[in-house]
């Protein structure tokens, strides 16, 4: 037998099936999947800062759901990247 640790869950979204959405854990060793219906108001960890969220209607628009500050931390990193590109 093992031993369940006690986590937060990192959601994402993913399908069973044709028509069916789930959201299921992404941390190694977690099993954990929850239904589309069920997944909102739950925690989950944001794939960006790894700080705890609400699921809310902005997240379930995500694939890989974040917070609303991350998300305009990641495009301002992302527009810095590009441009540290072209210069090396």
């Amino acid at each position: 037998m093992t031993k369940k640790t006690e986590h937060i869950h990192k959601y994402q979204r993913s399908r069973l099936g044709m028509n069916y959405t789930i959201y299921r854990c992404v941390i190694p060793g977690c099993t954990h999947y929850i239904a589309k219906k069920l997944v909102r108001g739950r925690i989950s960890l944001c794939h960006v800062c790894n700080e705890p969220m609400v699921m809310d209607a902005f997240a379930l628009r995500r694939v890989n759901p974040r917070h609303r500050t991350c998300i305009k931390k990641s495009d301002t990193f992302k527009k810095l990247q590009d441009v540290l590109e072209k210069i090396v």
